[in-house]
């Protein structure tokens, strides 16, 4: 299927959700590589609806089928769910607010994705750094594995091991400068974006990028560990603290 044809499909699709929802639908959007133009014949088509409420919503938060031999998929949202969700940084936010913010909108009750980048603007560091604490936290408890599977010679598991701790660090570093990355949350598309941040931690591009083309697991294991102890000193510089307990009793539950 061809780019206009993509792009014909979804408006006649918009049709179809206004007919449904009428004033309750807010917005639809085509995100992914449709909205950056660069899908290829066989590419799927990736999109989401915005409506005032659930009123009509299918079975399924998402819709998942073919159009004329093409995987589409459809994510539904409410205005209320999808402010919530841009306005508090935390798991995954810089993925969901990148599939939203970087969408081509087919119809819009209003300029939605203006709002949204203007709440992503009054959102506080501390909000922000508060979230990158979590992922922090979470990229320091894949050493463990990346260690184990790298003095075994395990390649595919020492990868995988680092792969998902840089996924966490990769969103360190986007909630330090107040941004988000694409969709998947790793390798070559997020580091040219983190490229371009004003704020990155030493060698990060370099050490990163160690980790995806090495097949050497001594090499990735080691690059993984500077890479995390690098962008835990800069998390730190930036006011970012990581919670450590010493007594049972102080531990959160």
């Amino acid at each position: 299927m061809k780019h206009e044809e993509r792009i014909e499909f979804a408006k006649k699709y918009a049709k179809k959700l206004y007919a449904k929802y009428k004033d309750g639908l807010i917005y639809f959007g085509i995100t992914g590589s449709t909205y950056r133009n660069e899908d290829r014949d066989d590419s799927d088509i990736d999109a989401f609806v915005v409506t005032k409420d659930k009123k009509h919503w299918p079975e399924s938060k998402w819709l998942h089928f073919m159009y004329n031999g093409i995987a589409v998929s459809i994510g539904y949202y409410t205005v209320e769910e999808l402010d919530g969700t841009i306005s508090k940084p935390d798991y995954k936010w810089s993925h969901r607010v990148f599939r939203v913010i970087k969408s081509l909108p087919i119809y819009e009750k209003y300029d939605l994705i203006g709002k949204y980048e203007k709440a992503i603007r009054k959102i506080n560091q501390q909000a922000f750094n508060k979230a990158a604490s979590k992922q922090l936290t979470a990229a320091a408890s894949c050493l463990s594995g990346i260690r184990r599977n790298a003095e075994s010679g395990d390649l595919a598991g020492t990868r995988s091991g680092a792969t998902l701790a840089t996924t966490s660090l990769d969103e360190v570093v986007a909630f330090l400068n107040k941004g988000f990355l694409p969709g998947g949350g790793y390798g070559s598309p997020n580091l040219k974006l983190i490229a371009k941040y004003k704020k990155i931690p030493k060698d990060y591009i370099r050490l990163n990028t160690t980790i995806w083309e090495s097949n050497d697991p001594e090499e990735i294991n080691n690059a993984a560990i500077e890479l995390i102890s690098n962008t835990i000193s800069f998390a730190k510089r930036n006011g970012v603290e990581i919670p450590k307990y010493n007594s049972l009793a102080k531990i959160p539950v």
